[in-house]
């Protein structure tokens, strides 16, 4: 038998809405556990918790979730219709903010499970600028990010870490050529750098 808290929570008014849920478990499993993914022997101090929020506040969104299992196997044994619908956990945290034309965010995504393999993000912090009309019809678009990037090795290979940043800036025009059929060019340009490569030869 799981044990443990579960909840639902909501909160609606003009201009503000919240929603999420949280499920949890632990067990002192004393029956046949065997290996996890790994092949490391299963604990008897099972449980998971999994948390999910959202959150819109006028221009601001907050878009939260969590999951934390004990071991690979413990949604499998003990909930296996949701073991069929998520059998690899993702745990990240986004906050954004927008304007007319141009979105602020800050995405969060770590690995509380280290028996799967994730790209972590610690955080990347972005700007986009949405597609905009400037003039003569030509319409601007581009984005700029900064981001830490770090994937641990599971068992074998190499942890790697890197931070990147990234600036596009692009124009374009649409044509109608015929009704149905339009034609754009575009042209712009990206500018990508890492700080690091695998084999340490340094930034690229």
């Amino acid at each position: 038998m799981l044990v443990g808290p579960a909840a639902d929570y909501e909160h609606s008014s003009p201009g503000n809405d919240v929603r999420g849920s949280l499920r949890s478990g632990y067990i002192s499993d004393g029956g046949r556990r065997d290996v996890d993914i790994l092949g490391d022997p299963i604990d008897s101090n099972r449980g998971f918790i999994e948390w999910r929020h959202l959150q819109n506040t006028g221009a601001f969104s907050l878009t939260g979730y969590l999951n934390y299992w004990s071991d690979s196997e413990i949604i499998r044994d003990f909930k296996p219709g949701d073991f069929e619908r998520l059998q690899q956990p993702d745990t990240f945290l986004e906050a954004a903010y927008a304007t007319d034309n141009v979105i602020f965010s800050a995405f969060l995504r770590v690995q509380p499970n280290p028996f799967y393999p994730m790209q972590e993000r610690l955080p990347e912090v972005r700007v986009d600028l949405l597609p905009t009309p400037i003039t003569g019809g030509i319409i601007q678009r581009g984005s700029a990010s900064a981001v830490r990037l770090r994937e641990d090795a599971i068992r074998t290979g190499t942890d790697l870490e890197d931070d990147r940043l990234d600036v596009y800036y692009g124009l374009s025009r649409p044509f109608v050529v015929a009704p149905g059929l339009t034609f754009t060019p575009v042209a712009g340009g990206r500018i990508t750098r890492y700080s690091e490569t695998t084999n340490g030869s340094g930034d690229y």
